[in-house]
């Protein structure tokens, strides 16, 4: 006998925690293990209880599921569908039929992070339909597997469909097909997104031709430049960093500059941090970056204190095993904590002397492989993406994590063996052509 009302429960929550994992992804305040030990343990347990109710729950709550209700119900639905051989023509078909970009991108995740053993066989003829959605969701599936799509991959990076290109830029880097230029044709293109992840492909494939490209958009202070800046701030290299200063004083790319400043490490670029906090849109960018750089938080008497916040208990105390409970619904800057200026420019004139200005940084330790891999270990998720970046390019792609990828997967990644000689190569001495 099923208890419907406990299957319903399982698949709201399911919803709710999916939604909560997504944004947890690129939270400012959780780190990977307690993503993986809060929202995804909980969105798993909730899984596992609708898988359990069989037969009747696909055809009664999952399968309508689809194109009914929440995108991220139906998400969670088209997971559970997923790890059944049955379910791969059902989520196809809620595909086909998605007309709001929201149902869309949900769809689109489950497709990509289903981990079914041969799953492949079924996605690949994907490719070949006139559906842009199903390409899409294929392309990026197989991307994270890191299986090429073969010849295919050449008519979707020229496809009509900003979805599909995309996608195809992210499975090129694992293509044996001859699409080097077509990617490198991509990076002129006046649409950012496309433009950033033709960049982003071509930077982890060793093309320094895209590095050039990021230091001529910095250079012509693109307003769109938030990626180059990045990229720029990752390079290390001292004429990038007076380059990445410059776009301080302008207001369209300062929050961006900030924020790469922050991963550029230089202690040389603090002083200048702290003036521009002096515009009130940027400060928690100031304060992160700064703790970046130093390892020292914003907490304490260097935070602002919230009008009506009282005495409440810090979230961040809570158990690693428990969802800690924080709100991610105002976005990811919303979490960052509000520091105090004059008191940050204390504490600098305190610690100025230990970090010396011709080194990089990352959290108060001067940087190598060590210091990189263990950033990227206590990163907050928000860091995450741009250090795996580094990473992958520092070591000629031989290390790669996917930082969109499940919380568990990125862990069993990173334990790899090949981890650990991950960040030897000097980053001008990466590329390939």
């Amino acid at each position: 006998m099923v208890l419907w009302d406990v299957v319903e429960e399982h698949l709201g929550e399911a919803g709710f925690q999916w939604q909560q994992w997504q944004r947890g992804l690129a939270s400012p305040r959780l780190d990977v293990y307690r993503l993986a030990a809060g929202s995804e343990a909980a969105l798993g347990a909730h899984l596992d209880g609708l898988g359990v109710a069989g037969d009747a729950a696909v055809t009664r709550l999952l399968a309508p599921a689809l194109t009914e209700g929440d995108p991220e119900i139906a998400a969670a639905a088209a997971t559970v569908l997923l790890a059944r051989s049955d379910g791969v023509d059902r989520v196809a078909g809620a595909l086909r039929a998605a007309r709001e970009p929201g149902r869309r991108h949900a769809l689109t995740r489950a497709v990509a992070l289903s981990r079914h053993p041969d799953r492949e066989r079924h996605l690949l003829p994907w490719l070949a339909e006139a559906q842009p959605h199903l390409a899409a969701a294929a392309l990026e599936a197989l991307a994270r597997r890191r299986l090429d799509p073969g010849p295919l991959i050449r008519p979707a990076l020229k496809s009509d469909d900003p979805w599909v290109v995309i996608a195809a830029l992210r499975a090129a880097r694992f293509s044996d097909q001859p699409v080097a230029a077509v990617v490198d044709e991509m990076i002129q293109t006046r649409e950012p997104a496309v433009r950033d992840r033709a960049l982003e492909t071509s930077l982890r494939r060793g093309g320094r031709a895209a590095f050039l490209a990021c230091r001529r958009l910095v250079e012509a202070r693109d307003p769109t430049a938030a990626f180059p800046l990045a990229v720029l701030a990752i390079g290390g290299e001292a004429e990038d960093l007076a380059r990445i200063e410059g776009c301080l004083h302008e207001a369209a790319l300062r929050p961006a500059a900030v924020r790469a400043l922050g991963y550029a490490g230089r202690s040389g670029a603090i002083d200048g941090l702290l003036d521009a906090g002096a515009d009130a849109r940027i400060a928690r960018l100031v304060g992160e970056a700064f703790a970046a750089i130093t390892g020292i938080p914003i907490a304490g008497p260097l935070a602002a204190p919230i009008p009506g916040a009282g005495d409440e208990p810090d979230q961040l105390a809570a158990p690693v095993g428990e969802d800690l409970g924080v709100d991610l619904s105002a976005g990811p800057e919303s979490e960052l904590p509000v520091p105090d200026l004059p008191a940050l420019a204390d504490r600098w004139r305190s610690a100025r002397a230990s970090l010396a200005p011709s080194m990089r940084w990352l959290g108060g330790r001067h940087f190598g492989r060590e210091a990189l891999l263990g950033s990227l270990d206590r990163a907050p998720m928000r860091r995450r993406p741009l250090l795996v970046l580094e990473l992958e390019i520092r070591s000629q792609g031989r290390w790669m994590i996917d930082a969109g990828d499940w919380a568990r997967e990125q862990i069993r990644a990173a334990r790899q063996p090949q981890a650990a000689r991950a960040g030897d190569t000097a980053f001008a001495e990466s590329w390939k052509d």
